[in-house]
């Protein structure tokens, strides 16, 4: 008995393998694949002598009646089930496999085989005639390359419209503004190197190569030397993959971190990104010129952004976490909360006591989780009455952080340069209720004594 009235019923031959170089083809076993008006797809393997069913599967597909078509893959019978959703069921490596198709939802479908597409399906999706071909089987997830100008540092979601915003940084690289400067730099050389009899070629030679484009994706991009950086900023919608807008930063500024944010002294509709940029960052031996956190305002209709103001500050801001209607962020080996002011950010409070630099910050109410690039993980609590930042737990484990994310109120995974997932979380009875005690004990975490251990 079903529980619901089949809609399509089809049997294949599934789990065989075709003849190959010395190789005999392997038979597989019959399968009976049932499509119910819900929605449902069951599979049960059929017996070949006896008619018996037996290993019945279940699987819920859409909330249209399921239809199925046989089609081939790798020369072997698979199984198209359309609903609100399209599925392929087939073998590969001799496993089964049910995976969706990332297309549009298909009505009525057919295999066919030609000189250009072996193995295709032919199939109507509302008024259209479609011809596809299936690819990368045995994958479980689906993905679209989008070919960047730089490396990707890191990204952010923009919440209200779901698009990405990425901050691409290379070093040893120059922007577009440099190489236009030092192109328009070596044709004058060119004209002022030649001599009087060769100026007219010299001047055609110059026009030439300033004209000249070359892809840079064949023959690689110009090398600038150590300590040249080269980032931008770009928003970029995921559904048609394309870039909104483009922000270009000047040479030798690296940006190392973003985030959307909200400030709570700002209209609750006002959305603002942060970006933490380093200047002249020389990596071996380490040197800085400086490092700045950035603040543009988001439009309304999240195609661009209007720069408010630059905060100069001492180290390079390696995170940024939203906290509360304020902005923390981690320059170097210290913690520093930022309020929006109108000329720059205006800063609150700040912890010290990070024993390294730090790179990534989490929160969670009143809780911040922030893992450093060789000590862990630190757990300190903002306390808003004395507007201080204290840390009262760390981890006792040395971990080279080089990412995190929140698990719940007192758990967290982080992962470090050595290949690592490690699962941390603070016992039952931590209480990180910071109080006045005659006793010294708040002094002592003021100061660090052992990390607040």
């Amino acid at each position: 008995a079903l529980p619901e009235s089949p809609d399509s019923l089809a049997i294949v031959e599934m789990g065989g393998t075709e003849a190959g170089e010395g190789v005999p083809s392997t038979r597989g076993r019959l399968y009976l694949y049932i499509g119910l008006r819900n929605g449902v797809l069951l599979r049960t393997e059929l017996d070949m002598v006896t008619g018996e069913l037996s290993d019945t599967r279940t699987r819920y597909l859409g909330n249209k009646p399921a239809k199925l078509f046989v089609v081939k893959t790798h020369g072997t019978q698979s199984i198209l089930a359309v609903s609100s959703r399209s599925w392929l069921s087939y073998t590969y490596q001799s496993r089964f496999h049910l995976t969706p198709l990332s297309y549009e939802s298909l009505e009525y479908a057919s295999g066919f085989s030609s000189e250009q597409c072996p193995e295709g399906l032919v199939a109507i999706s509302s008024n259209s005639l479609r011809i596809l071909a299936l690819q990368k089987l045995g994958t479980n997830f689906n993905q679209a390359s989008i070919p960047l100008q730089y490396t990707p540092r890191r990204f952010c979601i923009h919440p209200p419209s779901n698009r990405f915003i990425i901050i691409e940084t290379d070093h040893n690289a120059f922007t577009d503004q440099t190489k236009k400067q030092r192109r328009q730099k070596i044709a004058e050389e060119i004209v002022q190197t030649a001599s009087n009899e060769d100026q007219a070629t010299a001047r055609t030679t110059a026009e030439a190569f300033l004209l000249e484009t070359i892809p840079e994706n064949i023959f690689g991009s110009p090398k600038a030397g150590k300590s040249q950086w080269a980032s931008i900023i770009r928003l970029l919608d995921p559904i048609d993959k394309s870039t909104i807008n483009l922000i270009r930063l000047e040479q030798n500024e690296a940006a190392m971190c973003l985030t959307c944010c909200q400030f709570m002294n700002q209209p609750i509709d006002a959305w603002f990104l942060v970006v933490g940029i380093t200047a002249n960052f020389r990596l071996n031996p380490r040197e800085i010129s400086g490092g700045a956190v950035d603040v543009y305002r988001i439009n309304p209709d999240a195609e661009s952004f209007n720069f408010l103001h630059r905060t100069t500050v001492d180290e390079v801001p390696t995170a940024v976490c939203p906290f509360q209607g304020k902005l923390l962020v981690g320059i170097g080996k210290t913690l520093r909360l930022y309020e929006l002011g109108k000329r720059k950010l205006l800063r609150k409070a700040e912890n010290k006591h990070i024993p390294s630099f730090i790179v990534d910050i989490k929160v969670k109410g009143h809780r911040i989780f922030v893992s450093d690039v060789q000590h862990s993980v630190h757990f300190l609590r903002f306390k808003p009455m004395e507007n201080s930042i204290v840390i009262f737990a760390d981890d006792t484990i040395h971990r080279w952080v080089t990412t995190s994310c929140l698990l719940d109120f007192r758990s967290i995974a982080v992962g470090d340069k050595f290949g690592n997932i490690s699962i941390l979380q603070l016992p039952g009875n931590v209480n990180d209720d910071v109080r006045e005690d005659p006793t010294g004990i708040r002094g002592l975490w003021d100061r660090g004594l052992l990390s607040g251990a």
